[in-house]
Parts: structure tokens; C-alpha cells; sequence
């Protein structure tokens, strides 16, 4: 699964929760407020400073 136009990162959690980690390939945002909550929502896979957050 890949999310454009991510948000706050909802579709990947649950995505991966019914799918197991890893099972979103990326996610894209360009809001500042919804990539910092994906990155709470997962902190391992987020990179700084960077619009487009791989989740794998």
C-alpha cells in the first residue's frame, strides 16, 4: 500500500495493523502538522526534513 496525500498517517496505521509492519511502502505529505504526526505514528521510519516518508 502507498499513501499520497497522506494526512495525519491513519490509512498506513491501519493498514499495517491489519497487515504487518512494513506493509505500507511510502506516504506522502507536504502539511507540516500532519508529517509530525505521522512521525509519532511511526517514529523508526520517518526521515528529518523531508516532505516524502518511506514506511518500510
Amino acid at each position: 500500500m502507498a499513501s499520497l496525500f497522506d494526512g495525519i498517517g491513519g490509512f498506513p496505521l491501519i493498514w499495517e495493523w491489519l497487515n504487518g509492519k512494513g506493509s505500507c511502502l511510502w506516504a506522502s505529505e507536504i502539511e507540516d502538522f500532519p508529517i509530525a504526526v505521522t512521525k509519532e505514528h511511526f517514529p523508526d521510519e520517518a526521515p528529518e526534513n523531508d516532505d516524502l516518508i518511506p514506511l518500510f
